[in-house]
């Protein structure tokens, strides 16, 4: 269920305790307040309330959509056969607004669809749990369906289109699932059904599956050592994998609590690293921070420093570590994180943590000498070049990242992963010592340094970490409760163009550097511009026209202006047909306080 809604079970506790506290005139004036403001069409409905009608144990109304709905798996059928043969269909076609092909028609099937899912959920709430499995496993089976010649016409999935909550209606189907079957086949059933619905909703779980109705699951106790054995079965991958993993931890929580979720973590699996951060997190959960910080030392020490969840347990181990004011640990956190799953933050975070101990240039040598020597196909900083091409520009390796950018085909300038983003705007500022020029600020390869803090953001976009934000919190509310003197987040703060402009002030190139480092970064932007020109990207004309710009900016500076107007000239001279490209240049270069 998601954050903002509330389910039905909880929902109805909730409002009785909130009944029985006001008084009957309490009550009526609370009521007559709310029907003040209803929209004039609820007015009927809302009177219909108080009118004579026998309730169900769920203290929902019986009749013709609750139990004794005889004529809803019928009409189901009927409404399944319709959308299969393209009742609501009048056409195929490409929509120019939602940027694909879809079916085009009479879109009132969504009031149909909305109509049967909810007597569906009557039917469960009648107690006829059977009948309500029924109809939601075909209304679903239909929804996720490829119709050839029929379905559902409208600019998005049937789920995006209706206005029922999609994820409730999935966890009352597993309820009806539960429900009507005997307990011996109940945990292999609610499974099968996840898997059939993995694509619809959210992530179920066992609290929401409870909360559909007020009462809890039949023989949940009795039904969990089944259903642990079962999870545990499934193999790791997305989707279905994903939500059987989530409810794993869940169960094994309800069974066993935190010493269950400590014994799958220490059991031997191609998911143990998920168990052992869903063990820190259910620590942190439970205010036990000690317990969760030697959790995930634990597992720090017991598995591969490799990948992005064993990462996130680092981050977790640094945080700890930070509000325990121990530096050391923070440190090293930091390299196992970065290690694991190089990032622009992880890195940013270590700089920071070798800082803070006095160890930058040691900690930071001793990464590059990691990286040399263990460049091989499964390490993890083979899939980030562009960050370990950073690292070495910050320990001096300057022709050792110039090696990596040469050695690396894509070109990296619109959020991949090539070092060219970093190399490149360094070996042009060092060579030109344009950031000690008084137009520095303005100038266009200040602009191309500064994107060296966004190179690689389609990789560092990750799916935001719940866990590591909860710890977060608990640390802040430590905090101020005066139990820690840290806790915040390292790395926040810096910037990778700011390191590498403080590395190269702090270490000046020699004179044959400068020279070679600017023909490098300019044989570099020249091939990029070759192979977008002549490719006839036009798309990207502006980007590398900015590109040999910023390099005319730094001959200037190392040069003087003769030597950027031939450049400029040669470019124009090199592409005398592309008029586009040439006029790009002619417009960017125009902008530059340089160049003018």
């Amino acid at each position: 269920m998601s954050n903002t809604t509330i389910g039905l079970g909880p929902f109805l506790e909730a409002l009785e305790q909130r009944l029985n506290e006001h008084s009957a005139s309490q009550l009526c004036e609370i009521l007559l307040d709310h029907a003040t403001w209803l929209p004039a069409g609820d007015r009927l409905g809302f009177l219909a309330l108080f009118d004579p009608a026998p309730h169900t144990p769920d203290r929902s109304a019986s009749g013709s959509a609750g139990a004794g709905d005889t004529a809803l798996l019928a009409e189901v059928e009927s409404f399944v056969e319709a959308i299969d043969e393209g009742f609501y269909v009048e056409s195929f076609g490409y929509d120019p607004e939602y940027r694909d092909h879809r079916a085009f028609g009479d879109e009132s099937w969504t009031d149909a669809l909305d109509h049967l899912l909810q007597r569906a959920g009557r039917s469960l709430l009648a107690g006829d749990a059977a009948t309500a499995r029924t109809a939601y496993r075909q209304l679903f089976d239909a929804m996720q369906a490829e119709h050839e010649g029929g379905g559902f016409p409208g600019a998005g999935t049937p789920e995006d289109l209706i206005s029922t909550d999609v994820d409730e209606a999935k966890h009352r189907y597993l309820r009806a699932v539960w429900e009507s079957e005997p307990p011996e086949a109940r945990a292999a059933a609610v499974l099968a059904a996840v898997e059939d619905t993995e694509h619809l909703g959210g992530t179920p779980s066992l609290a929401a599956l409870e909360a559909t109705r007020r009462q809890p699951l039949p023989d949940l106790d009795a039904t969990l050592p089944d259903l642990l054995v079962r999870l545990a079965a499934v193999p790791a991958g997305y989707g279905f994998g994903t939500q059987a993993r989530r409810l794993l931890v869940e169960a094994t929580e309800r069974s066993g609590g935190l010493d269950g979720l400590g014994e799958l973590a220490r059991t031997p699996s191609d998911q143990q690293a998920d168990a052992y951060r869903d063990w820190v997190d259910a620590l942190v959960r439970a205010h036990r921070l000690d317990d969760a910080r030697q959790a995930a030392g634990e597992a720090l020490d017991r598995l591969k420093p490799a990948g992005r969840t064993i990462a996130a347990i680092a981050e977790r181990a640094g945080l700890l570590a930070a509000a325990s004011s121990d530096d050391a640990a923070v440190l090293a956190a930091g390299q196992t994180a970065w290690r694991a799953d190089p990032t622009r933050e992880r890195l940013l975070a270590l700089v920071e943590a070798a800082t803070t101990v006095g160890a930058l240039d040691e900690v930071l040598s001793g990464e590059a000498e990691r990286i040399e020597a263990g460049w091989t196909d499964d390490a993890p900083i083979v899939r980030r070049p562009d960050m370990a091409a950073g690292l070495l520009l910050l320990t001096g390796r300057v022709e050792d990242a110039i090696r990596l950018a040469d050695n690396t085909e894509e070109l990296g300038w619109n959020g991949g992963c090539s070092p060219a983003p970093v190399v490149v705007p360094f070996l042009l500022l060092a060579a030109s010592d344009a950031s000690r020029d008084d137009r520095w600020n303005d100038s266009l390869l200040f602009q191309l340094l500064d994107e060296a803090n966004t190179t690689g953001w389609r990789f560092d976009s990750v799916p935001p970490d719940g866990g590591l934000d909860l710890l977060r919190t608990a640390l802040a509310d430590q905090k101020r409760q005066g139990e820690a003197r840290r806790g915040t987040a390292p790395g926040r703060h810096l910037l990778l163009s700011a390191l590498l402009t403080d590395r190269f002030e702090h270490h000046l190139p020699t004179a044959p550097e400068r020279h070679r480092w600017l023909e490098t970064g300019r044989r570099l932007i020249d091939g990029s511009i070759n192979e977008v020109v002549v490719g006839q990207r036009r798309a990207a004309y502006a980007r590398v026209a900015h590109f040999a710009a910023a390099c005319a900016e730094a001959i200037q500076l190392a040069n003087g202006a003769r030597d950027a107007s031939s450049y400029l000239d040669d470019l124009h001279a090199r592409y005398p047909r592309h008029t586009l490209f040439r006029r790009e240049l002619r417009s960017i270069a125009a902008e530059s306080p340089i160049l003018r």
